[in-house]
Protein backbone atom coordinates (compact mmCIF):
# COMPACT_ATOMS: atom_id res chain seq x y z
CA UNK A 1 0.00 0.00 0.00
CA UNK A 2 1.46 3.32 -0.41
CA UNK A 3 0.67 6.37 1.09
CA UNK A 4 -0.14 9.72 -1.50
CA UNK A 5 -0.80 13.06 -1.16
CA UNK A 6 -2.51 15.92 -4.04
CA UNK A 7 1.06 16.39 -5.01
CA UNK A 8 1.29 12.81 -6.42
CA UNK A 9 -2.55 12.49 -7.63
CA UNK A 10 -3.03 15.56 -9.23
CA UNK A 11 0.30 15.45 -11.77
CA UNK A 12 -1.01 11.79 -12.27
CA UNK A 13 -4.44 12.77 -13.23
CA UNK A 14 -3.62 15.50 -15.94
CA UNK A 15 0.47 15.90 -16.37
CA UNK A 16 0.80 14.51 -20.07
CA UNK A 17 4.77 14.96 -19.46
CA UNK A 18 7.00 12.76 -17.66
CA UNK A 19 6.12 13.68 -14.26
CA UNK A 20 2.82 12.15 -14.87
CA UNK A 21 3.81 9.01 -16.96
CA UNK A 22 6.28 8.51 -13.41
CA UNK A 23 3.36 9.27 -11.25
CA UNK A 24 0.99 6.56 -13.09
CA UNK A 25 3.47 4.00 -13.45
CA UNK A 26 4.38 3.96 -10.09
CA UNK A 27 1.03 3.78 -8.73
CA UNK A 28 -0.46 1.14 -11.01
CA UNK A 29 -1.59 -1.70 -9.70
CA UNK A 30 -1.23 -0.48 -6.46
CA UNK A 31 -3.73 -0.09 -2.92
CA UNK A 32 -3.30 3.99 -2.42
CA UNK A 33 -4.22 5.50 1.17
CA UNK A 34 -4.18 9.09 1.59
CA UNK A 35 -5.57 11.27 4.49
CA UNK A 36 -9.73 12.05 4.95
CA UNK A 37 -9.47 15.25 2.67
CA UNK A 38 -7.51 14.12 -0.27
CA UNK A 39 -10.42 14.13 -2.95
CA UNK A 40 -10.51 18.08 -1.89
CA UNK A 41 -6.89 18.86 -2.08
CA UNK A 42 -6.42 17.35 -5.70
CA UNK A 43 -9.45 19.03 -6.36
CA UNK A 44 -8.19 22.68 -5.24
CA UNK A 45 -4.79 21.86 -7.31
CA UNK A 46 -6.69 20.89 -10.69
CA UNK A 47 -8.89 24.38 -9.95
CA UNK A 48 -5.84 26.37 -9.15
CA UNK A 49 -3.91 25.08 -12.08
CA UNK A 50 -6.96 25.56 -14.64
CA UNK A 51 -7.90 29.41 -13.56
CA UNK A 52 -4.21 29.82 -14.22
CA UNK A 53 -4.71 28.32 -17.80
CA UNK A 54 -1.83 25.65 -16.87
CA UNK A 55 -4.16 22.99 -17.74
CA UNK A 56 -7.52 22.99 -19.97
CA UNK A 57 -10.14 20.87 -19.83
CA UNK A 58 -8.95 19.00 -23.04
Amino acid sequence: MLVVDASVLAPAVVDRGPDGLRFRQRLRGEAIAGPDLLRIEVMSVLRRQASSGRITSD
